[in-house]
């Protein structure tokens, strides 16, 4: 056991470390690996320069991963373009911006709607049959409608 811990805890055991995790971000990815596989390689570094203990390295290691992880979220939070794809769990929320045709007259705010082939539960101000409308919101199965 002894001999094992001397073999990792060497730079070249953490650029080790470093490259599976690097590896495993790209077939897994979900940018948390890069930041430890960059904490394990910063690691490496530090080792091997200041020749730290079995200790130290782990310490290292850890303030290297938590700083890695903090700057990653802070950077993916504020590069544009990036932002969560909110219709991944509500599919009709990709209806949105769409024309609909009333179908069934909107009166007192409820009606129906036509978009491609169905119909639909629509609500918005009152409408007569043929009126073109936009989808502007999801309430359930209900599609917000209004003047386009």
């Amino acid at each position: 056991m002894g001999d094992l811990i001397d073999i990792f805890f060497t730079p070249w055991g953490w650029v080790g470390l470093g490259l599976v995790l690097l590896v495993l971000e790209v077939l897994a990815p979900g940018t948390f690996m890069l930041w430890l596989g960059l904490a394990a390689l910063m690691t490496a570094i530090s080792t091997g320069v200041f020749g730290l203990g079995l200790e130290l390295q782990l310490i290292t290691f850890a303030i290297y991963s938590v700083v890695a992880v903090l700057i990653g979220r802070s950077y993916f939070r504020r590069k544009p373009g990036r932002e969560p794809e909110v219709t991944v769990n509500a599919p009709a929320a990709r209806q949105i911006g769409r024309d609909v045709v009333v179908v069934d007259a909107l009166e007192g705010g409820k009606g129906r709607v036509r978009m491609d082939d169905t119909t639909w539960s629509a609500s918005g101000a009152d409408a007569p049959v043929g009126t073109r409308l936009k989808v502007v919101g999801i309430e359930g199965a209900t599609l917000k409608v209004a003047a386009k």
